[in-house]
Order: C-alpha cells, then structure tokens, then sequence
C-alpha cells in the first residue's frame, strides 16, 4: 500500500466553522454520545466524519481526496444533508404521533 500526501492546502475557516456548527447540531438532534472532537488536528475533516456513520461510497469520496480543503467542502455538504434529513425524520415521527389527535390550540 503506497502513502499518498494530502496537498499543502489547509480547509477554508468558514467550512472549518461551519462543518462544527453542523457536527454539533448533529450531536443535538441524534442525542448522540460522542467524544469531541480535536480541532487542533491537521485533517480535521477525517477527525469530524469519524464521528459519524456514513455510507461507504461516501467515505470513500472523502478518502479520495487530497485536499484537506475539498474534504472539508465535502464534509460540509454532507454532514448539512443528513442535519436536513435527521430533521426531517424527526418531524415525520413527531406528526405521526399527533396524527388523528385534536390540537387543542386549534
């Protein structure tokens, strides 16, 4: 197996913040147990996916990259889809329970 370098390019600081707020939120609405992650790591793109499980073909895409910048443009699209969709499973559930029930507000 042959190491391959990842490219001098460090993650844009916007993606940077903005795949943590999304990892945080993740955290929130899963009610999952997770350890924190380290910032300080060089390619916290992998440090942040760890967390989670992604289907295969998707951690191969992050795995084919070079870049620590595309990774993190990557990661950002992805942990927002599954943000949306968690939400969205989420408030399913929720007016499935209501359903059939009078909303006493109205």
């Amino acid at each position: 197996v042959e190491e391959i370098a990842d490219e001098a390019d460090g993650a844009d600081q916007a993606d940077t913040e903005r795949a943590l707020e999304l990892y945080h939120e993740l955290v929130e609405l899963t009610g999952a147990v997770v350890e924190e992650p380290r910032i300080d790591v060089p390619q916290l793109s992998f440090e942040l996916a760890g967390r989670f499980e992604l289907a295969a073909e998707l951690k191969q895409r992050l795995l084919q990259l070079t870049s620590e910048r595309m990774r993190m443009k990557l990661l950002v699209e992805l942990l927002a889809g599954a943000a949306a969709a968690v939400a969205r499973e989420q408030e399913i559930a929720e007016r499935a329970q209501r359903n059939g029930k009078v909303d006493p507000r109205g």
